[in-house]
């Protein structure tokens, strides 16, 4: 049988992770930046500072996201929930910065977007906002302990595995 060495697996899924998340934020990035109006009708424009957004935004996360997982493509093996406490602090400087910038950024958006609509519009417009992004919240929540769960659960399946050999 021809097994994969499973340290080319764990890169494969390392990459593809820097993959999808650098796509899923560029993409939202450029749809920020070509959101013109959203009030009495949605209005985008697609220009190009759209492309350049979605590059330099692309590149952005395929780079923080190396960073978080050098340790993992080093072979590195966290504890659970522990990935981001032994980032070194050089490190974290630039995710914390990310971190802070991307909302800001998604926050001047949203400013931008809604600057046209009237006072009682605009009410239910943050009303519905909070709402969202409470409810992405508690799935941000859930998703983490489920992570953790089964981080746990592979933790407890390899000390049995350490103690059979």
């Amino acid at each position: 049988m021809n097994e994969r060495d499973p340290r080319n697996n764990q890169r494969d899924l390392l990459r593809l992770v820097k993959l999808g998340a650098a796509f899923s934020l560029a993409g939202m990035a450029a749809f920020l930046y070509s959101l013109k109006q959203v009030h009495p009708h949605i209005r985008l424009e697609f220009t190009v500072g759209t492309v350049l957004v979605f590059i330099l935004a692309a590149i952005v996360v395929w780079v923080i996201c190396g960073i978080l997982f050098k340790e993992a493509a080093a072979g590195a093996k966290p504890a659970p929930g522990q990935a981001l406490s032994r980032l070194k602090k050089p490190a974290a400087r630039p995710i914390i910065l990310f971190a802070i910038a991307a909302a800001i950024g998604t926050i001047a958006a949203f400013a931008y977007a809604v600057k046209d609509i009237s006072g009682s519009n605009l009410r239910e417009v943050v009303q519905g906002t909070l709402m969202a992004l409470l409810t992405l919240g508690f799935v941000a929540v859930m998703f983490w302990r489920v992570v953790r769960f089964f981080e746990e659960g592979s933790k407890i399946e390899e000390d049995k595995t350490e103690e059979d050999d």
